[in-house]
């Protein structure tokens, strides 16, 4: 068995209703109407960036986006873990995994990521934590999990990406790793179906099995 390389948001942790919020304020901020909460839930996966693009739709202007973006990030990243939760079972399966290489590739920034693990005392289970940024690629590109694979010494052939997104399957392919795809995520398990990925799970403790 080689590395396992996880998604953060929607596959260990629920971060759905903090994100929302967040966009919800941002959205009356800005005299915007709010898309609602499962639509906002269907934009999340490709970052907070895209995320804002997507909220705005037709309303986009690049001075929208900035001012968006700004009031955003300072109120996600002080109400960023008060709903947000670890699905169940995810704290048994990483302490399971202690031997085996764990890292996170998530295109979370930097900032949220290091103050969601921070918070949810998740940093310790894992070898390596990658965050999308201006300088770092997002996923799907291959970047952040050849990187990983790199730190933990390991092969992509060997190894799995876990994720609850399209984003996360495409990034599988393109690194070369086996695609475990999760529905207790951001993406329904219909959807997810018709992604044809190696593994598609529907508990957290299932997660276990890729041991065999």
């Amino acid at each position: 068995m080689g590395a396992l390389l996880f998604d953060l948001d929607g596959t260990l942790v629920d971060t759905s209703p903090d994100i929302i919020n967040a966009v919800e304020k941002t959205m009356f901020f800005l005299g915007l109407e709010f898309p609602g909460g499962e639509k906002v839930k269907s934009y999340l996966g490709k970052g907070p960036g895209k995320l804002i693009l997507d909220c705005l739709g037709d309303e986009f202007n690049e001075e929208l986006y900035k001012k968006a973006q700004k009031y955003f990030s300072e109120v996600y990243l002080n109400n960023i873990v008060v709903e947000s939760v670890l699905y169940p079972g995810i704290l048994q399966v990483l302490e399971e995994f202690s031997d085996v290489p764990k890292a996170i590739v998530t295109n979370k920034t930097p900032v949220y990521t290091e103050e969601t693990l921070n918070i949810l005392d998740l940093k310790k289970y894992f070898d390596f934590v990658y965050s999308a940024s201006e300088v770092n690629p997002s996923k799907p590109h291959p970047y952040g999990c050849e990187r990983a694979l790199e730190k933990l010494g390991q092969k992509a052939g060997d190894s799995v990406m876990i994720g609850d997104t399209e984003i996360d399957y495409q990034t599988a392919k393109n690194t070369g790793l086996k695609s475990c795809l999760v529905s207790w995520g951001f993406r329904s398990r219909p959807q997810l179906e018709k992604l044809s990925s190696d593994i598609l799970l529907d508990n957290p403790l299932e997660l276990l099995t890729l041991r065999t």
